[in-house]
């Protein structure tokens, strides 16, 4: 079985139709959807991408290999070409060996409109991705697809950028990156609205790539025995709390709450979602368990799929940074903020907010100071997790949770 995983920083989880978006068409997301395993509940660990990275590609220690190793290198070990594709300097210098290539692609900062979606940044990710595995598909493969495009080059075509405009609107603005910038609350709705009509032309350019490419594998022959994967790597804030643009140092659930699908060739869990906590760490183990068949003891996304395990973890933690940190379980998210205010924080805010979940999905209502004890409970449960990571302890070693933090 081959690999091709398409990782796309910045992929905000509310502007999907698969993932409850009700007036962005994303046709090709929605048919693989129907056709994969959607994780709902995937809470990144940290806002930093190397930091990310490391989770995305550490192996789970076992008894053959104590200190697990690199997901793309044991891929490479076991026989597949292995290769690292991305637009993002920082994610293509982060390999290191022969055994693994490393493709980095130009980044040209926008200065106009492509004239359609076959001019744009991505459509020409989508091409050089679909140029190596033409090239690759004689033997077995594994491709990591990075792209940041979606934070960094926004050249969808005046005819997407203008769908969702009403004769009312004035014309959306030609954003050629996504702004960075904070509003006073209630200040400028209608800036709020360009940025967020700009955003959905990326995406529905995003989402016509992933039809490009899902018939270029069909083309080649090679959607019949390649898993695919296609996760977020980090959200983008879009005015949920009056911020647009990146940043990574509030550790909001538009930013570090990111949609995965992920399709196994063989119809393993066609079409099933599921609600269970998941971080990066989950996935890797699954990866290279899929390809070479070894799922002894799988403990990770792969179980889920399988229905062996209805959860893997009850609480997932996230730090960023600038220090502030958070904490989900299936109940509740504490976002710890510290003594520093982030630009479009509420000034009378605390330096811990409490969220219930999943109801309040964007964080709106901060309930700490009704419930303080949850929140003494949750600063606990992630002072136990970090202490947790820095052992070789198993995961389920960690004291559970209790009970009033997971209902």
């Amino acid at each position: 079985m081959n690999l091709l995983v398409v990782a796309v920083d910045r992929l905000h989880a509310g502007y999907l139709g698969c993932f409850g978006n009700t007036w962005i068409e994303t046709p090709a997301f929605d048919r693989l959807a129907a056709e994969s395993f959607a994780l709902d509940q995937v809470i990144v660990h940290s806002t930093d991408l190397a930091e990310l990275y490391r989770g995305w590609w550490q192996l789970r220690a076992t008894k053959d290999a104590p200190t697990g190793g690199h997901l793309l290198s044991a891929l490479a070990a076991a026989g597949h070409r292995t290769a690292m594709l991305s637009d993002d300097q920082q994610v293509a210098k982060l390999l290191a060996g022969d055994a693994v290539e490393s493709i980095e692609l130009p980044v040209v900062p926008a200065t106009e409109r492509a004239e359609d979606v076959e001019q744009t940044h991505l459509s020409g990710v989508t091409a050089a991705a679909l140029d190596w595995l033409a090239e690759a598909r004689e033997q077995p493969f594994a491709l990591w697809l990075h792209t940041g495009a979606l934070g960094a080059v926004w050249d969808a075509p005046d005819a997407l950028c203008d769908r969702y405009s009403d004769e009312e609107d004035a014309p959306t603005p030609r954003l050629l990156a996504p702004p960075h910038e904070a509003l006073a609350p209630g200040e400028d709705e209608e800036r709020l609205w360009n940025v967020v009509r700009a955003y959905a032309a990326q995406v529905l350019t995003l989402d016509a790539c992933l039809d490009n490419l899902r018939d270029g594998l069909a083309a080649l022959g090679l959607a019949e025995n390649t898993l695919l994967a296609v996760v977020g790597v980090r959200g983008l804030a879009l005015g949920e709390h009056h911020r647009f643009g990146c940043w990574d140092e509030a550790v909001c659930g538009e930013t570090v709450h990111v949609p995965w699908l992920i399709h196994w060739p063989d119809g393993l869990a066609r079409g099933e979602r599921s609600q269970a906590l998941v971080q990066p760490a989950d996935l890797p183990t699954a990866l290279l368990a899929s390809l070479t068949q070894n799922t002894e003891g799988a403990n990770d996304v792969l179980a889920l799929a399988r229905g062996s395990a209805a959860s893997l973890r009850d609480r997932a933690v996230v730090a960023s940074p600038t220090g502030e940190w958070g904490i989900r379980t299936a109940a509740w998210y504490l976002r710890h903020r510290g003594s520093r205010v982030v630009p479009g924080d509420m000034a009378d805010s605390g330096e811990a907010l409490l969220y219930a979940k999943p109801d309040d999905f964007w964080e709106q209502t901060d309930v700490a100071v009704r419930l303080p004890q949850v929140v003494e409970e949750l600063e606990q449960a992630y002072r136990d997790a970090r202490s947790h990571a820095a052992s070789s302890e198993p995961l389920a070693s960690l004291s559970p949770l209790l009970t009033s933090l997971w209902r």
